[in-house]
């Protein structure tokens, strides 16, 4: 079902400032009363604020949002689960249509609707890991835009987010569309 538009934001806007996180939240919810797909990264980060206040900040996040990007690590913060299915049935027992728990090089696992799989990683040295997160939660975005199948996005953020973290930094090492293709069908399908 490809979309039209799509507004993302992720629990660090969250986790900044009360002002950031009521401004974020206000967005998400204007952007569902348009009819947008609102997708929305976890991004967990402790250090910002206290776990109840991300907790009960987190949950009304998803609860507007379409899509939640979580990583196993934030499923075992924040409520003390690394099973990737379960914590998607916990997420999306708050709303959100898909969840797509992030596996590091691992791949992720992904649950929508009826459907549910684990999309395995690539193999590849990393090098830095920062960036490769949102890296593939807008591979994800770009992919659903496109109207790419739920495996096929899976496949394509893995790539993306694998690629980033085989260079240094945030940005610099984020692959081009042709590059991720190119891992894709270097190293196959998955299944």
């Amino acid at each position: 079902m490809p979309l039209r538009r799509v507004f993302h934001t992720s629990g660090i806007s969250l986790a900044v400032s009360q002002s950031l996180r009521e401004a974020a939240l206000r967005a998400m919810s204007l952007s569902r009363e348009a009819d947008r797909t609102v997708t929305f990264d976890v991004n967990m980060r402790a250090k910002l604020w206290p776990i109840h206040t991300a907790r009960a900040s987190l949950e009304y996040a998803f609860r507007r949002a379409d899509v939640v990007f979580c990583s196993r690590e934030d499923a075992q913060s924040l409520y003390g689960v690394s099973d990737p299915a379960r914590a998607a049935d916990h997420i999306r027992g708050m709303g959100p249509e898909t969840v797509v728990v992030k596996l590091g090089g691992e791949g992720c696992y992904v649950s929508s609707g009826g459907d549910s799989f684990t999309c395995p990683g690539y193999r590849v040295k990393p090098v830095d890991t920062t960036g490769a997160g949102d890296a593939f939660d807008g591979a994800w975005v770009s992919a659903t835009l496109e109207g790419w199948d739920l495996w096929e996005r899976a496949r394509f953020a893995n790539a993306v987010g694998t690629l980033t973290a085989t260079g240094l930094g945030a940005v610099a090492p984020i692959p081009g569309r042709e590059q991720a293709l190119g891992l894709m069908e270097e190293q196959g399908d998955g299944r």
